[in-house]
């Protein structure tokens, strides 16, 4: 069996060290069900653009990042838009923030909120952020199947974990990676995050790292909420994200190697 520090150790090392990019990972490197891997290469995930230098530039275009995924709303984009001149990378918005997050700003601003009020909301907020923005989710992957993926692919938002972090676990159940792997790629936002400029400067600390944590109860909370209402994970990536099964074959045929 491996030891924990051994699985960390194995998933900290698929983090990809950029000058004003945080929090970039690629797919590649989780084990399935089946006993395969993902391959490495042809889907990522990130926080923002908003700080990319030439030298970033230049490796995304060595990595072969020809089209992003913009999950962030309107707001979040005028306030930090992506540093990406030109028209590549090919920008695609898709993006969303789900309302309640500015109350829970403004609750932790307010001085309303300490630790346990922030996770017990993010708790709630993840059960929205999977069942609430449905329709934003189906657009995103008809977007990204109708990629040809003879280039690669970048998923972020604003710091590569909310919904980002839905959008990459969905792709991951699509195509059978090991529930432990989908946890850990998910819980690796904790080690590689920035601080977001919304909070104030009396805000509790411990509200602001519960918010911007990256919790495996939180994603257990969004699975939770996919079940009671689809009945199951596989059932939730179809009817609620349109990741058909002819989808999962397509998609487990260009990121799974045996």
């Amino acid at each position: 069996m491996t030891s924990p520090d051994a699985h960390a150790a194995r998933h900290d090392a698929r983090i990809m060290p950029f000058d004003g990019i945080v929090n970039f990972r690629d797919f590649g490197g989780l084990r399935t069900r089946d006993g395969g891997v993902t391959r490495h290469g042809l889907l990522f995930r990130s926080d923002s653009l908003g700080d990319v230098t030439p030298a970033d530039l230049a490796r995304l275009a060595e990595l072969r990042v020809e089209t992003l995924f913009d999950l962030r709303g309107d707001w979040e984009r005028k306030k930090k838009p992506n540093l990406v001149p030109g028209d590549r990378p090919r920008q695609i918005v898709h993006g969303f923030l789900p309302q309640e997050t500015f109350d829970m700003v403004a609750a932790i601003n307010a001085g309303r909120w300490g630790r346990r009020e922030a996770y017990e909301n993010m708790l709630l907020q993840y059960r929205r952020l999977a069942m609430d923005h449905l329709e934003a989710f189906r657009r995103l992957f008809d977007d990204l199947f109708a990629h040809d993926f003879e280039s690669a692919l970048l998923i972020h938002c604003t710091s590569g974990k909310d919904r980002t972090g839905i959008a990459a676990a969905a792709l991951q159940i699509a195509v059978d990676v090991e529930p432990e792997d989908i946890m850990a790629d998910y819980a690796l936002s904790n080690r590689h995050r920035r601080h977001v400029s919304y909070f104030d400067d009396q805000a509790d600390p411990e509200a602001i790292s519960e918010m911007l944590a990256a919790r495996p109860e939180f994603l257990d909370s969004a699975f939770a909420a996919a079940c009671e209402r689809f009945g199951s994970l596989a059932r939730y990536i179809e009817d609620g994200m349109g990741i058909t099964p002819e989808r999962r074959r397509r998609l487990r045929a260009v990121l799974v190697a045996s």
